[in-house]
């Protein structure tokens, strides 16, 4: 689950989610886990979008329209209590996810190019961005997901 808060962008401000599954990059070793590792830390993650949810309705337009990924339009609330950051989606009323992490130190990056998949395209669809704060955490106990149990988005 990946969730951004894009805020300098052609379009404006807008928030949004992707439910990513990490695919293998071709440019590193097919070893589990590695692949991944090294892909992340080159910036240039090979990625299958899953699920896509956006907070701006032109966002979502380009969702459909330019991906030919069928997003939702999304309510993405952000909290900040207690050392913890929080997310949660829903669509109307219906809760999506809510993820939560333990605060950690924050670094800004390069220019990190995502290599997107889609189900109609054959072709991944390259997007480059640059984060003005991302952080990884790999130890489990510092997040909590809790999935919304009625959403069609998330089965």
């Amino acid at each position: 689950m990946n969730v951004y808060e894009n805020r300098d962008t052609d379009i404006g401000p807008f928030t949004e989610f992707l439910t990513l599954v990490a695919l293998r990059s071709p440019r590193f070793k097919n070893i589990a886990g590695y692949n991944y590792l090294r892909a992340l830390a080159s910036h240039e993650p090979y990625l299958f979008i899953l699920h896509a949810g956006t907070s701006s309705e032109t966002a979502l337009r380009i969702f459909n329209e330019h991906l030919l990924f069928p997003g939702m339009l999304a309510t993405i609330e952000f909290t900040d209590s207690n050392g913890w950051l929080a997310c949660e989606t829903r669509e109307q009323k219906d809760l999506i996810f809510r993820l939560r992490g333990r605060k950690i130190k924050a670094k800004s990056s390069d220019t990190n190019r995502m290599y997107l998949h889609t189900p109609l395209y054959q072709q991944p669809q390259i997007v480059e961005a640059n984060f003005k704060e991302y952080a990884i955490n790999l130890k489990s106990s510092n997040a909590e997901l809790t999935l919304g149990s009625s959403h069609p988005g998330i089965g």
